[in-house]
């Protein structure tokens, strides 16, 4: 029987995510998909750990949690733990500039829809995921590849990324698993 990850709270068929969380009165949630893509940016007032798990479970399985900043917030940590998800924290907190850097690009998202975000909590948390994704996506595109050169589907890779980058099982031994039990 083949196994892989069970993700606790979420369906395998959903699309993997990475998540920035602004944690504070106002919450900032950015969600990134693995290629990068902005998915979704939302804040609130007063959130709470269950306002903040609907959001990020209506947006995808979250492989990665990050923040901008080390310690990272106890609600950080918790969300992550909640979600069974790595969590990504900086070496040192991200310096306002640098977040204002990291996202200038999507101060439009340039296709006459407006700002990506709409506030400074917005803006953290993308950074954060940013953050995030910079992380992994050296991992994600040679799992990709990986995945591709096996001619496996949408649903496997999708399987094998949850594996690889939650477990860190290795891309071969997780590919050749699936293929062996798929």
């Amino acid at each position: 029987m083949l196994v892989f990850i069970f993700y606790s709270g979420g369906h395998l068929d959903k699309v993997p995510v990475i998540v920035g969380i602004d944690a504070g009165t106002t919450t900032g949630i950015a969600v990134l998909d693995l290629d990068g893509e902005v998915v979704r940016v939302w804040s609130g007032k007063n959130a709470g750990r269950a306002g903040i798990s609907r959001v990020i479970s209506g947006a995808g399985v979250p492989l990665i949690i990050s923040c901008d900043t080390n310690p990272p917030p106890g609600m950080v940590e918790k969300i992550a733990a909640v979600f069974s998800s790595r969590l990504e924290v900086p070496k040192e907190d991200f310096l306002r500039k640098d977040k204002y850097l990291m996202t200038r690009g999507f101060n439009s998202a340039g296709n006459g829809e407006g700002k990506v975000f709409r506030n400074r909590h917005e803006r953290d948390a993308l950074a954060s995921a940013m953050y995030g994704w910079s992380r992994i996506k050296n991992l994600v595109a040679r799992i990709d590849k990986k995945v591709s050169a096996k001619g496996l589907g949408e649903r496997e890779r999708n399987l094998i990324r949850m594996n690889v980058i939650l477990r860190r099982e290795s891309i071969d031994k997780s590919v050749k698993r699936f293929l062996r039990h798929g």
